[in-house]
């Protein structure tokens, strides 16, 4: 089947439109990314617009800035992709396809078939530095929205090829922008399909970010981006559920920073803040992917480990071997920075902080969370008042 060219380019236009006031109005006020990507829509709109009125204004209207607009567009696409990341790149890797094509195309007027050969190839890479943006993304919500997007990009570096390989192999050549034959159709047609998909996808990405934030926000500390209570004590009960099925002991380290208070009172809450969020980088790093770390409140943590094997004194002597890690690497000194009013810099703040740990190794098939964590609770405070940065077992 052979399109109709300008009816097609009319349907793209209208799309194109209908598109890019769709999105700004989604991300006026709110977000960039989206205003960003309302903008390549509109601009392929006029673009497209331009190029229908081959004849009818400048040829330098409707070739070179038309098409330097097209360029523009993927370029756009890239720049709504990493604001909507919160990601950097070097500018010209993003504007210097647009660059290439408002330079040349004016000493290619008279040539449409290298002017298609070279918009294509542009295009085809254009489109690949979205898919490499999202295939390094740096977010963890990665969903639908993301695996649209990634197919619409990849679509689109074929789509872009189709004239310049068909025009390469010799098997086609335009005498003009509304030349009607199977390849002209395999472009425009698609070309539509994949910008609906791709406004698709960018939505429905936002949509799932904003779940997957407000999800984090729910779960997790806002300080330290640890687990919360709350979220812990949904790990915690889904530990119990599995280790009913594999019958293998866990345990629970619970643990406070001494002398935090006295750095509050002497500081500020500021600085607190600062030691608390180096305390939960030296937890996570020291723990690996060995255990579930959360922050329950103020400077309390607590660690979960699972699998700790079927001997109860094993059980042990690994949640000891891990808390007498963690105990060696939060008694290093901290460096803490204290700010005036003015967030300058007046003091560098060396200051020393053990932690006092109470373990409790449990029994799946035996014990509930509330009762694991007050037991664990019950040794803390036995180390504390043994000595500051001592550990203590549960023995009960």
């Amino acid at each position: 089947m052979i399109i109709d060219i300008p009816t097609s380019v009319i349907f793209l236009i209208s799309i194109n439109f209908a598109l890019a006031v769709m999105i700004a109005t989604v991300g006026y006020g709110r977000d960039k990314s989206l205003l960003l990507w309302g903008a390549a829509f509109g601009i392929n709109s006029l673009a497209f617009a331009m190029l229908s009125m081959r004849g009818t204004i400048p040829d330098f209207l409707s070739i070179v800035v038309a098409n330097t607009l097209i360029a523009s567009t993927y370029a756009l696409f890239a720049e709504g992709i990493l604001s909507f990341q919160n990601r950097r790149i070097k500018p010209w890797l993003v504007w210097t396809p647009v660059l290439i094509i408002l330079v040349s195309f004016p000493f290619l007027l008279d040539d449409i078939n290298t002017r298609v050969v070279l918009l294509g190839v542009v295009n085809a890479a254009q489109n690949g530095i979205p898919l490499y943006l999202l295939l390094t993304s740096p977010l963890a919500s990665d969903g639908r929205g993301d695996g649209i997007l990634k197919t619409a990009m990849t679509a689109g570096i074929f789509v872009a090829l189709i004239r310049p390989g068909a025009i390469l192999l010799g098997q086609f050549q335009l005498e003009n922008f509304n030349t009607e034959n199977v390849v002209q159709t395999l472009t425009f047609l698609p070309i539509t399909i994949l910008h609906v998909c791709v406004a698709t996808g960018m939505l429905l990405m936002q949509k799932e970010y904003a779940e997957w934030k407000a999800r984090m926000i729910a779960s997790h500390d806002e300080l330290t981006g640890l687990p919360n209570r709350r979220h812990f004590y949904e790990q915690m009960q889904q530990a119990i559920v599995d280790g009913k099925m594999t019958q293998e002991f866990g345990a629970v380290i619970l643990f406070d920073l001494d002398n935090f208070k006295i750095l509050n009172d002497s500081h500020g809450h500021s600085v607190g803040d600062a030691l608390l969020r180096q305390a939960a980088t030296r937890i996570t790093q020291t723990l690996g992917t060995s255990g579930n770390a959360a922050r329950l409140g103020g400077d309390e943590f607590v660690i979960l480990l699972t699998n700790l094997g079927h001997e109860y004194k094993a059980a042990a002597a690994d949640a000891r071997a891990v808390a007498e890690s963690l105990s060696k690497r939060l008694a290093e000194i901290y460096t803490l920075d204290k700010h005036n009013a003015q967030q300058q810099l007046v003091q560098q703040i060396n200051h020393r902080s053990t932690g006092s740990f109470g373990i409790k190794v449990f029994n799946p098939l035996l014990e509930q969370p509330g009762q694991i964590l007050h037991h664990a609770d019950q040794a803390m405070y036995e180390a504390k008042n043994h000595q500051k940065g001592s550990i203590c077992l549960f023995q009960g």
